[in-house]
């Protein structure tokens, strides 16, 4: 589910603002709080790290998301700086990869 990914990548990018690195899973950035699992038959998600900055995110979609958040349809600005390029969700059905960046200009 896209709203799941979109967590990740939120709490990912929080979890950078505060410690300067990427986390080195999931479960870290989700403390107390279970991890989002995906519905039974479903791929499991998956976080790596590329680098210092990037990581990638994957999750299996069933329903196309493109359109249907057609206000996403290219890359947007969240409400904090730094962030750019981490936005654009638009999909069609399939295992999908997100490929995100964060910038290292504006942590704390």
């Amino acid at each position: 589910m896209i709203a799941d990914v979109q967590d990740m990548q939120w709490r990912i990018e929080a979890y950078y603002r505060i410690n300067e690195v990427l986390p080195a899973d999931l479960s870290v950035v989700y403390g107390k709080f279970p991890t989002p699992i995906t519905l039974e038959g479903r791929p499991m998600y998956k976080y790596e790290t590329l680098s210092e900055t990037r990581h990638q995110l994957y999750a299996t979609i069933i329903h196309d998301e493109f359109g249907a958040t057609a206000r996403y349809q290219s890359d947007m600005f969240m409400a904090t700086p730094g962030f750019t390029g981490n936005n654009n969700w638009d999909n069609k059905a399939g295992r999908w990869c997100f490929e995100r960046t964060v910038s290292k200009n504006f942590v704390r």
